[in-house]
């Protein structure tokens, strides 16, 4: 997982910082070919909200769920789905 700061030109050559939230495939480390864009934000609050809310339930979740959902989903799963499955179990869910 990744947050990075752009400054991107805009009209009248105002540079306008936006953050860009990263998540990485830990099976393929340090290849950014196996990293996708989670979306952009317009402040690091936004984006760190995004990032936690995509890790969360791998922190909350008893391990033996998640490899039990792991093993229930086609491998060409996306980290987005995986996450989806996971949050949507109820032993898995989130404290604020």
């Amino acid at each position: 997982m990744a947050i990075k700061t752009v400054n991107k030109q805009e009209n009248g050559g105002v540079e306008a910082e936006h953050f860009e939230v990263f998540v990485d495939d830990n099976s393929h480390y340090m290849d950014e070919d196996y990293r996708y864009k989670a979306g952009e934000f317009l402040n690091y609050d936004e984006a760190l909200t995004e990032a936690k809310r995509i890790v969360g339930p791998f922190v909350h979740c008893p391990r033996q769920m998640i490899r039990s959902t792991l093993m229930s989903m086609p491998r060409s799963s996306t980290p987005r789905s995986i996450a989806s499955a996971i949050s949507s179990e109820p032993r898995c869910a989130q404290d604020g």
